[in-house]
């Protein structure tokens, strides 16, 4: 179903850390791999972000994000977030969370829970970022809160704190269309395995709570229809409906952690790519109608690597990339008929 196509070479390998690797896409017109005109992928590759930018052309430019305000901070996670009128890169780390340029080259935004509160040292990590609504950003803490940030222009600020777990947040999910409507469209994962849905049509109307097992989840999707799928430290993937809290499905997925996860979501069914330290990647096609249908469509192994990032290049799942653990390529897969 999907086949290895390019490989791209970054500065710095990938540092193990769950759901390392995003995708931008700066161009919406397809090529004929299913691909884009020009995409730039970004993992943490210790105190730095490592981008790659891959142009139709042919033409590849790398570069890195260094942390400015603490050269030797350890950087956690990197996503690009579209806020409608610019696209940002936030960058996450052991101290707060920066805010860049879609290039990375121009800080906008720095934020450290230590200084604004009094934290000791080593005490304000921040990591799980995503944006919701186009006009907002949300960052996971230490602590079980997760900040919204909002942009006016070039201006960030945190407009508001959510207070739904009680252990540090491990990830976050949003939709980021326009208009929402009455949907759930932010969710949130921690420590424990607990997850907590909101509206943020209403000022982030918390909705439900999923009680967790005491065992982390480690990654965590929107679906069709209004399901969510989480990712568990046992390699076990679980369907939930986010108003009820209930499971609607499990899935046996890996013989080790679930490392990271991406989806597409369309009105009938989602594909759910799926990675882990046992070094398989699995796509899964998700519909609900009456009933929730889980069905397996392809898997591959990638020979001795730990997988430790994996995102969808295009809304209809025709290509996806990946990246791996102390590697500096990333592996771009494509559809084929």
């Amino acid at each position: 179903m999907y086949e290895k196509v390019k490989s791209h070479l970054l500065e710095g390998s990938a540092s193990s850390l769950y759901n390392n690797l995003d995708v931008f896409i700066e161009d919406s017109e397809k090529d004929l791999n299913g691909g884009y005109d020009r995409m730039s992928f970004a993992t943490v590759s210790k105190t730095n972000v490592s981008l790659v930018h891959y142009h139709r052309n042919g033409k590849i430019t790398t570069s890195q994000v260094t942390n400015t305000q603490s050269k030797n901070c350890t950087a956690l996670q990197a996503r690009w977030c579209s806020l409608g009128h610019q696209d940002v890169l936030v960058v996450a780390n052991f101290e707060g969370f920066l805010v860049y340029d879609s290039d990375g080259q121009l800080k906008l935004f720095w934020y450290s829970p230590s200084s604004e509160e009094n934290l000791a040292d080593g005490k304000s990590y921040c990591r799980a970022i995503t944006c919701v609504s186009g006009k907002f950003i949300c960052v996971g803490r230490f602590d079980g809160k997760v900040m919204v940030i909002m942009a006016n222009k070039n201006t960030f600020s945190v407009c508001k704190t959510l207070h739904g777990h009680s252990t540090p947040i491990t990830a976050t999910d949003g939709l980021n269309n326009a208009d929402n409507g009455d949907k759930v469209d932010f969710i949130s994962a921690d420590d424990s395995g607990t997850i907590c849905t909101y509206r943020s049509s209403d000022e982030f109307e918390f909705v439900a709570m999923i009680p967790g097992s005491s065992v982390p989840c480690t990654s965590i999707k929107l679906l069709c229809n209004g399901l969510i799928a989480g990712g568990f430290l046992t390699g076990h993937i679980r369907i939930f409906d986010p108003v009820e809290a209930t499971m609607l499905s499990e899935i046996t997925a890996h013989t080790r952690a679930v490392s990271c996860m991406d989806a597409t979501i369309d009105k009938e069914a989602s594909l759910l790519i799926c990675g882990s330290e046992d070094s398989f990647i699995r796509v899964w096609k998700v519909t609900r109608d009456d009933t929730i249908t889980v069905t397996h469509e392809w898997s591959a192994s990638i020979r001795d690597i730990q997988i430790c990032g994996a995102k969808f290049c295009d809304p209809l799942g025709q290509a996806f990339a990946v990246s791996g653990y102390d590697s500096k390529e990333i592996m771009q897969f494509s559809r084929v008929y």
